[in-house]
């Protein structure tokens, strides 16, 4: 990955530095999201919608919530929208909403482990915090990023319990995202944002090289389309990437995934 690390650790000491508590926020909906949510008690005082006003809908009213078509409850967890009979879980209308692209051209692994503490914890995580914090505790190194299985310590530092694991299937990353689970995978970038056949012949003559590292938030069965927030494309927010040319992305990191499951006291 741009972010999996080719460089040695240089030695330097990192232990012994807090990691800087970030303010709460509440973080604004999309112009197009409404909340058709009907109990006269639920009042928003004349403010905008928050993804936690968001939440408090859906969890508590039998009402579907609207965005340019009927959002049909099936549990807390999974959602169908009309018109797609299996629709990518709903956390990924959360995770979509905190999407920005990285600063920098080596940090994807920060940035996409940012997206899941600002989706779960309801921060404001920067960038810049989180990757003076890598540094600082060794995670990440300027100008080589991070270490494969370095992926995820952010979480970890952060009370998530964490999972690093290999040669995976594509059903294990809906497992996990059935579960409430957070996913980061390892992938070729080149074959996810310009799949050629040149890129192709790549991988069978030269060794396939994993150099960048999204987040996977859903999958529409019907499109065969995986989900992700991609940290390095200027379209990485909610970006769909046809299923055959994720798996072969992803195959170049031995199917390397990340699993996290958030802390008991963060939003699910």
């Amino acid at each position: 990955m741009d972010d999996i690390n080719s460089c040695d650790p240089d030695g330097t000491d990192v232990s012994g530095n807090d990691f800087p508590e970030p303010e709460p926020r509440d973080y604004p909906m999309e112009s197009d999201l409404t909340l058709s949510y009907q109990d006269p008690d639920f009042d928003l005082n004349g403010r905008e919608p928050t993804i936690s006003d968001l939440k408090k809908a859906i969890e508590d009213s039998p009402i579907p919530v609207t965005e340019s078509g009927i959002l049909e409850m099936k549990d807390t967890a999974q959602a169908i929208w009309s018109g797609i009979e299996e629709p990518p879980l709903m956390s990924k209308m959360f995770e979509e909403d905190i999407w920005h692209i990285q600063d920098m051209p080596d940090t994807c692994a920060i940035v996409s482990q940012e997206y899941i503490l600002d989706s779960c914890l309801e921060r404001d995580f920067t960038e810049a915090k989180l990757v003076n914090h890598a540094i600082d505790k060794g995670y990440y190194t300027p100008g080589c990023g991070t270490f494969m299985y370095d992926v995820g310590n952010l979480l970890e530092d952060y009370d998530f319990t964490v999972e690093r694991t290999e040669g995976n299937e594509f059903n294990d990353i809906l497992e996990k995202l059935n579960n409430n689970q957070k996913i980061i995978v390892g992938v070729d970038s080149n074959e996810i944002w310009a799949n050629s056949s040149s890129e192709q012949l790549k991988d069978l003559f030269f060794m396939p090289e994993a150099n960048h590292a999204i987040q996977v938030i859903g999958y529409n069965n019907e499109s065969q389309t995986v989900i992700l927030n991609d940290p390095g494309h200027p379209d990485g927010k909610g970006m769909k990437v046809n299923l055959h040319d994720f798996k072969k992305a992803w195959q170049d990191s031995n199917y390397f995934m990340v699993s996290a499951k958030p802390p008991s006291s963060a939003s699910a």
